[in-house]
Protein backbone atom coordinates (compact mmCIF):
# COMPACT_ATOMS: atom_id res chain seq x y z
CA UNK A 1 0.00 0.00 0.00
CA UNK A 2 2.73 2.48 0.94
CA UNK A 3 4.58 1.68 -2.30
CA UNK A 4 1.46 2.47 -4.35
CA UNK A 5 0.89 5.71 -2.44
CA UNK A 6 4.50 6.76 -2.97
CA UNK A 7 4.13 6.17 -6.72
CA UNK A 8 1.01 8.31 -6.75
CA UNK A 9 2.75 11.06 -4.80
CA UNK A 10 5.77 10.96 -7.13
CA UNK A 11 3.43 11.22 -10.12
CA UNK A 12 1.73 14.26 -8.56
CA UNK A 13 5.11 15.89 -7.89
CA UNK A 14 6.17 15.38 -11.51
CA UNK A 15 2.89 16.86 -12.74
CA UNK A 16 3.25 19.86 -10.47
CA UNK A 17 6.86 20.39 -11.57
CA UNK A 18 5.71 20.33 -15.18
CA UNK A 19 2.83 22.79 -14.82
CA UNK A 20 4.21 25.14 -12.18
CA UNK A 21 6.36 27.99 -13.36
CA UNK A 22 6.71 29.47 -9.87
CA UNK A 23 9.59 27.78 -8.02
CA UNK A 24 8.41 29.12 -4.62
CA UNK A 25 4.97 27.57 -5.01
CA UNK A 26 6.50 24.34 -6.29
CA UNK A 27 8.86 24.15 -3.31
CA UNK A 28 6.03 24.79 -0.84
CA UNK A 29 3.94 22.06 -2.42
CA UNK A 30 6.88 19.63 -2.44
CA UNK A 31 7.44 20.33 1.26
CA UNK A 32 3.80 19.51 2.00
CA UNK A 33 4.07 16.27 0.02
CA UNK A 34 7.27 15.26 1.78
CA UNK A 35 5.65 15.89 5.16
CA UNK A 36 2.80 13.57 4.15
CA UNK A 37 5.23 10.90 2.95
CA UNK A 38 7.11 11.14 6.24
CA UNK A 39 3.89 10.89 8.25
CA UNK A 40 2.71 7.82 6.38
CA UNK A 41 6.12 6.17 6.60
CA UNK A 42 6.23 6.78 10.35
CA UNK A 43 2.76 5.30 10.78
CA UNK A 44 3.73 2.27 8.71
CA UNK A 45 6.96 1.73 10.66
CA UNK A 46 5.13 2.09 13.98
CA UNK A 47 2.53 -0.45 12.87
CA UNK A 48 5.20 -2.91 11.69
CA UNK A 49 7.15 -2.53 14.94
CA UNK A 50 4.00 -3.29 16.90
CA UNK A 51 3.36 -6.42 14.84
CA UNK A 52 6.94 -7.58 15.42
CA UNK A 53 6.70 -6.90 19.16
CA UNK A 54 3.54 -9.00 19.43
CA UNK A 55 5.33 -11.92 17.74
CA UNK A 56 8.04 -11.96 20.42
Amino acid sequence: MAEKENKEIKKAVRALDFISADPNKRERHNSILMAEINRRTSEHNFFEAGKEERRN
